[in-house]
């Protein structure tokens, strides 16, 4: 009886342990777990922060027109600027900018100073077009070569010309079909404005057809 009573108060003893043991296991990972998110959560607000800040910071200017606006704005000026629709032209026939430079270097600076294609008439336009296309001829046979400045001068040149001609050709068709609330929506495009707001003759040989001038909605033939 004695012995069975011994092992009785041993067996709970061990259980007892037990249950010590894993209580302590248990609040060890408890801790564990406790100390390994406040880590976490401290570490997510240094990245966060971190991150937050790199947001914050400005881009830098890179166009033209940001460089001279963060110029101004270091002078404490803000420079404001008017939208170029074109339906008043400034560069007329008879003037031409000049020629890319020899020098690569030089380029970019003469890109910037480019007559801006929305203010040409439909005359100067394909006569600065035709005068790129000429010394994109003459640098292919001296070996000048081409660069991104004067590649993208042809191009815009020469994406306006046919933009106009679309557009003018677009404004026509609706016309002609008698879809006068179409017609009305294509005279108010910007692109059809700058069209008619100087001769059309010059874009015919670019593929413009039309025949019948008089239906242009606020047409100058009188400029060039």
């Amino acid at each position: 009886m004695k012995k069975i009573w011994i092992a009785g108060v041993t067996a709970l003893m061990l259980l007892g342990m037990g249950m010590q043991a894993d209580a302590g296991f248990n609040l060890g990972g408890i801790a564990n777990r406790a100390a390994n998110k406040a880590a976490n959560k401290a570490m997510d607000s240094i990245f966060s922060g971190g991150s937050k800040k790199s947001a914050e910071k400005k881009p830098k200017a890179t166009t033209k027109e940001e460089r001279a606006d963060a110029a101004a704005a270091k002078q404490g000026v803000k420079i404001t600027r008017t939208q170029i629709d074109g339906s008043v032209p400034t560069a007329f026939y008879g003037e031409l900018d000049p020629l890319p430079p020899d020098a690569f270097e030089e380029r970019p600076e003469w890109f910037d100073n480019r007559t801006n294609i929305y203010v040409m008439t439909n005359a100067r336009l394909v006569a600065e077009y035709e005068n790129m296309e000429q010394w994109r001829t003459h640098a292919d046979q001296t070996g000048l070569g081409w660069v991104e400045p004067d590649m993208c001068r042809y191009e815009e040149l020469n994406d306006e010309i046919h933009h106009r001609i679309t557009a003018l050709e677009r404004y026509k068709n609706n016309v002609e079909a008698g879809w006068w609330d179409m017609a009305a929506g294509s005279a108010d495009d910007a692109t059809y404005k700058r069209a008619v707001a100087s001769n059309v003759e010059p874009l015919y040989k670019y593929g413009l057809e039309l025949s019948n001038l008089s239906i242009l909605k606020g047409y100058h033939p009188e400029r060039n």
